[in-house]
């Protein structure tokens, strides 16, 4: 069952992931802040993070920052999940490694398909065969 790393300050939003998350079958882990959140990393592999941008103590851009620069999880995907709309923010994430951006409010159909394309396992190259000349 995949574990999910849910960091957000807001503890309506944090009740409302869990919901649905744990219906869909995943593991749940809250964290409210940035610390908690690289703590949590250190006590148990995750295998997707929703990530806030503002939160007090470290924001979610920092958060990603470390993430991304830490090799036990600099391949995990991080989707950052924010009331922000704030442009720099976007690009900020982007650029730092975020693998999506999502807006709360968020539909939970949205949130949840985002969520099984970035936990689906790779689809293999289909195998090319190369023509066999026969003299």
């Amino acid at each position: 069952m995949p574990r999910i790393l849910a960091v957000d300050d807001d503890p309506d939003v944090v009740r409302l992931l869990r919901l649905l998350l744990t219906c869909k079958g995943y593991d749940f882990v809250p964290a409210a802040n940035g610390d908690q959140a690289l703590q949590a990393l250190g006590r148990q592999p995750v295998d997707l993070v929703l990530l806030d941008v503002m939160m007090p103590v470290r924001d979610g851009l920092a958060t990603l920052a470390a993430i991304r620069s830490s090799p036990p999880t600099r391949g995990l995907p991080v989707l950052m999940l924010t009331a922000s709309g704030n442009e720099e923010h976007v690009r900020r994430a982007y650029e730092l490694g975020a693998n999506a951006f999502i807006a709360k409010p968020f539909a939970p159909s949205e949130l949840c398909s985002t969520i099984s394309a970035w936990l689906a396992p790779p689809v293999p190259a289909p195998m090319v065969r190369s023509p066999v000349c026969v003299l």
